[in-house]
Parts: structure tokens; C-alpha cells; sequence
């Protein structure tokens, strides 16, 4: 990916859990130090700021900032029960 949006060119699926946790910093250690890393966590529901892995994400991104230098971008994304159900009908 080489763009003009300013994201990373690697993107993980992150919850914050041993395995997004192994994932995001096995991606640390073998990228370049310059190149940015997105944690991409979703929440679903009517309070995704509550949600568990949200927190963990956050929780998460927290310890990986402690190892390493390398700009992390922890990414957001809520997706609404309405959101969800409608996705599901199509």
C-alpha cells in the first residue's frame, strides 16, 4: 500500500488477546522501524467503548508502546446491532 492517507501497510486484527499480542509484535520485530503498524479492534453493540475487547485492545496497545518505539495506530471500528442485522440480511 503506498498512498496518501497516511495509513500502514500492515494492518492485524487485534483484540488485544495472545494471539493479536504475538501477532502485532512478531510484525514489530521483522518490519522496518519507520513503518507504521494499524490494530485494527471492533466493537459491537451500543456501547463499544465498553466492550471487552476494546478494552483489551487498549490495554494492549498500552504494552506494545512499553517494547517498542515503532508509531502504533490502534483503529476503531463500531459496528451498531442495526448495523449488524442489516449486514446479515443482505
Amino acid at each position: 500500500f503506498e498512498g496518501g492517507c497516511g495509513g500502514a501497510a500492515v494492518g492485524i486484527l487485534f483484540s488485544g488477546g495472545i494471539d493479536s499480542m504475538v501477532l502485532a509484535r512478531l510484525a514489530d520485530l521483522e518490519l522496518p522501524p519507520g513503518q507504521p503498524i494499524d490494530l485494527l479492534t471492533v466493537a459491537f453493540g451500543a456501547s463499544p467503548d465498553e466492550a471487552p475487547d476494546r478494552l483489551t485492545a487498549r490495554n494492549g496497545l498500552s504494552e506494545l508502546s512499553s517494547l517498542s518505539a515503532r508509531r502504533w495506530r490502534l483503529v476503531e471500528v463500531d459496528v451498531s446491532f442495526p448495523m449488524l442485522q442489516r449486514r446479515r440480511e443482505q
